[in-house]
């Protein structure tokens, strides 16, 4: 008798038979086919937008080297991390175009460069480490490109112990930046471990947030720095700053934000505001207008 399981295994021989390299499924599918690991020959794999929530064998097709998960209800979690970077071929720019990490119980959180990614939603990290590494070593040459080459959205909330996001440092068009509820953040970017990562990539001269258009910074108590000095924010509409009662210097200057005019700091802490060091006169009074014009709408 000619059983599903047998029809689908006769199906693997025959693509395996062909020399076929690629797979797709449908939108419809909600679960893998057992048996699909015994495809070794397999290096492509589209599971975008279906239903299918695990994927934990996925080591097993060791040729793999292209994985598309985008839109689908599989979870990059630390289980699955660690069956991805067993994929010696894998081309990890094409297996998500968004992450999402919740609860991760780990303290320092290794994440693989992902050039396609987009944005990142980190919700509940309790460790106080995230570390960015490329399938290929980080000093490969003078000029090597920026990790998150695409990455243009980020929110981070509630990972209490994460001191610094210096990992962004390699986000060159994020233009969304939302951090809030990070009880032991001090840094955005600290600046001895950039100097450590640029000295390692042979680089002297990132500038970061060059294309952020929207910053949100909400109760970060012990934040004490953004950047520890003025930063052009060529594009940056929208400045938010809530209960971060230790920040007390932005990366501003006189030539920060090419089109103040349609600049708007957000904040409701007069006593915060008041109490911001400005680099020089020029500075406060660039700025100072942006608050009042804020608070006038």
């Amino acid at each position: 008798m000619f059983t599903v399981r047998s029809f689908f295994i006769l199906f693997l021989l025959t693509l395996l038979l062909c020399g076929c390299d690629s797979y797709f499924y449908s939108k419809d599918m909600d679960r893998l086919p057992v048996g699909l690991q015994e495809l070794k020959m397999l290096i492509h794999l589209n599971l975008e937008f279906t239903k299918v929530v695990s994927c934990d064998w996925i080591s097993n097709l060791s040729r793999l080297r292209t994985l598309k998960l985008a839109g689908s209800q599989v979870w990059l979690d630390m289980s699955l991390m660690k069956e991805l970077q067993l994929l010696k071929h894998l081309e990890f720019g094409d297996v998500f175009n968004t992450l999402i990490l919740r609860t991760v119980s780990l303290q320092v959180f290794v994440l693989p460069a992902m050039d396609t990614l987009r944005r990142i939603n980190i919700w509940k990290y309790g460790g106080r480490e995230i570390e960015v590494v490329e399938k290929t070593p980080l000093n490969k040459s003078p000029t090597s490109p920026p990790c998150f080459s695409n990455l243009s959205y980020v929110q981070i909330g509630s990972c209490d112990g994460l001191k610094d996001l210096t990992w962004l440092l390699f986000s060159p068009n994020l233009t969304y930046l939302c951090v809030v509820e990070s009880k032991q953040l001090e840094e955005i970017i600290s600046k001895d471990k950039a100097a450590s990562v640029l000295k390692e990539t042979h680089n002297d001269t990132v500038v970061p947030f060059k294309n952020l258009e929207d910053i949100v910074l909400d109760d970060l108590p012990e934040l004490k720095s953004i950047f520890w000095s003025a930063l052009p924010f060529e594009r940056l509409k929208h400045f938010a700053v809530y209960t971060c009662v230790k920040l007390s210097k932005l990366p501003l200057d006189s030539k920060s934000i090419l089109k103040v005019e349609e600049f708007d700091f957000d904040c409701e802490e007069e006593e915060w505001i008041q109490g911001i060091e400005w680099e020089d006169e020029a500075t406060r009074n660039r700025f100072l207008p942006s608050f009042k014009r804020r608070a006038n709408r």
